[in-house]
């Protein structure tokens, strides 16, 4: 959004008059609150990610349904989120389609765009909404989790994938592109560049064996909660 990817012309207008009401801003990325510090002298940075002691035992324990709702020996290609024009997951088929043959794709959520969407894609498997169960059991199963969306503010998924030990391919217009570190869990992308998407996907797909053995994988997140909140509170209490 700094980079003038706005939500509307009311976002660019409160982006910078609201600021110099406020004490402090919390922002989720540290480009962005560089950016504010730069611009307002405000701007703590606090990832959008969830607290792992408390989640990494839950996708321990829903193994078992992992174990049972796996679809195939394949390695798992996976969208999660709404199926609405912004996530541009045609793209995500686009860039699919001269890999069909080494992975399942797997669309999980549920949206307007639904209907529009399964003809494109008819080998991929569309799950519908799930509940917080069965979603932790496929974060346990997907082996690369891909946001293609063209304007997302965030895009929590991606850290929910990356806790669980997914790789990701994420948008260059997502907030959580900034919980990716190239050649190490994933790739950031240019949203309408099919070619690059194919071939990061390729490329990651080359690491992921048949029939992988299903466990507890190591977070792939950089950033631990424990740590962002400790660090964020300091900051709070010495205003």
């Amino acid at each position: 959004m700094i980079h003038g990817n706005d939500f509307g012309w009311k976002h660019r207008l409160a982006r910078h008059f609201v600021p110099r009401l406020l004490d402090e801003i919390i922002l989720h990325s540290p480009e962005v609150a560089g950016w504010y510090q730069n611009h307002f002298g405000k701007g703590l940075f606090m990832p959008i990610i969830s607290d792992e002691r408390r989640v990494r035992p839950e996708l321990e324990r829903v193994l078992p349904l992992s174990q049972k709702t796996r679809p195939t020996e394949k390695p798992i290609v996976a969208f999660v989120g709404r199926l609405a024009g912004l996530k541009n997951i045609p793209t995500l088929f686009r860039a699919f389609e001269p890999l069909r043959g080494q992975a399942q794709l797997v669309i999980i959520g549920d949206g307007p765009g639904r209907d529009a969407l399964r003809p494109l894609a008819p080998d991929a498997l569309f799950t519908g909404m799930l509940s917080r169960d069965e979603l932790l059991a496929w974060y346990n199963l997907i082996d690369i989790l891909v946001l293609p969306s063209t304007q997302e503010a965030y895009g929590a998924v991606t850290g929910e994938a990356l806790m669980a030990g997914a790789k990701v391919a994420v948008s260059n217009r997502a907030g959580s592109k900034d919980l990716v570190r190239e050649g190490v869990n994933g790739f950031v992308f240019e949203p309408s560049d099919v070619t690059s998407l194919t071939d990061g996907l390729g490329r990651l797909l080359e690491d992921v064996p048949l029939n992988r053995p299903l466990c507890l994988r190591e977070n792939l997140l950089p950033y631990r909660f424990e740590t962002c909140i400790q660090a964020l509170l300091k900051e709070i209490n010495s205003l």
